[in-house]
């Protein structure tokens, strides 16, 4: 017997033999990237029309849904350092451990450091929203 097993379901060729059965099988695999694709553009236009409706600022959003499911939209914090301006400040003094060497910024580091230490980095530092992720849960 030559059947597949596909979740709880047996699934029973219509062909018997090997060519046949991977044409069949190609073609099947073929016809769901197919709507697979359909399917992400789909979810990417509901996920920038979702998105479009929320403030530019970092938070989270959760949307209960009839069925008892939760579509949870997360806009988050991205912090950009002027890594001109770090070296400026810099360049002729020693770094604090939260700065590296290339100017890059450790942020669990920096919330460590001194208030001095982070008021002088924060001047270098804007913060924005990052890309929105959305999430579905059951």
């Amino acid at each position: 017997m030559d059947d597949f097993i596909f979740g709880d379901q047996r699934l029973t060729p219509k062909t018997s033999t090997r060519s046949e059965r991977v044409l069949d099988t190609a073609t099947k695999l073929a016809d769901v990237s197919s709507r697979l694709e359909a399917d992400k553009e789909i979810y990417a236009y509901y996920k920038e029309v979702l998105a479009a409706e929320f403030p530019a600022e970092p938070d989270e959003h959760s949307i209960e849904l009839e069925d008892g499911r939760t579509v949870v939209v997360t806009i988050p914090e991205k912090w950009e350092w002027d890594k001109a301006q770090l070296k400026a400040l810099y360049s002729h003094n020693a770094t604090p451990d939260c700065v590296t060497e290339n100017f890059t910024i450790v942020r669990t580091k920096l919330l460590a450091a001194s208030d001095d230490v982070q008021t002088v980095l924060k001047k270098a530092l804007t913060i924005k929203c990052g890309p929105p992720t959305i999430k579905v849960q059951k």
